[in-house]
């Protein structure tokens, strides 16, 4: 063996235990960030300071649909603004395992805050399936979220920002409805921090 490729291996080496030692490993492609997910009932206090990001589009696994022109349960009813109206998924059972996926400019998601269950009235509320577990995919990361089954805003609070363009939430687990099988979302707002 040469001294030239002694030399081009010691020195591979040693520049791989620098790397191991001041940075923590050698990174390729994104930079790896440990993210904590926590789920509040109370709005963060930041969140005033926050811009709300725009979703460009809004996909799902299924929706319910009805002959009745009144009512709209598209994946964009969740991202619409208005609590009143409300994603439905449509197969058979309670909603487990179907999700909702949001698309937008890529930018820093640290908040989401989260209006489950139809919304369009008290009654409806406490009627349908309302997500009691769901699983959030964000950028290359995967976190499980619990919530109460309470008619108020839940916040998803990210210890860090994550670069994406999309997030997905899969229902897991439901609160059951009284009346109707129907796992509802009335509302996400996703916030850049």
């Amino acid at each position: 063996m040469s001294g030239s490729i002694v030399k081009f291996i010691v020195g591979s080496i040693l520049l791989a235990a620098v790397c191991t030692v001041l940075y923590g490993g050698i990174q390729t492609g994104e930079e790896a960030i440990v993210v904590q997910a926590s789920v509040s009932d109370e709005e963060p206090s930041s969140l005033g300071s926050m811009n709300v990001i725009t979703v460009s589009s809004a996909s799902a696994t299924s929706v319910l649909h009805y002959n009745d022109s009144e009512y709209n349960n598209a994946p964009e009813m969740a991202v619409d603004g208005d609590e009143s109206t409300s994603w439905q998924e449509g197969v058979e059972g309670q909603g487990s395992g179907e999700s909702i996926t949001l698309n937008f400019e890529k930018t820093g998601v640290k908040v989401i805050a989260c209006r489950l269950g139809n919304w369009r009235d008290d009654w409806l509320y406490i009627a349908n399936c309302r997500p009691k577990t769901m699983t959030l995919q964000i950028g290359s990361q995967s976190f499980d979220v619990e919530f109460t089954d309470a008619q108020i805003p839940h916040y998803i609070v990210l210890s860090d920002a994550v670069e994406t363009d999309s997030l997905t939430f899969t229902v897991n687990e439901i609160y059951a409805g009284e009346d109707y099988n129907d796992c509802c979302i009335s509302e996400l707002t996703v916030y850049a921090g």
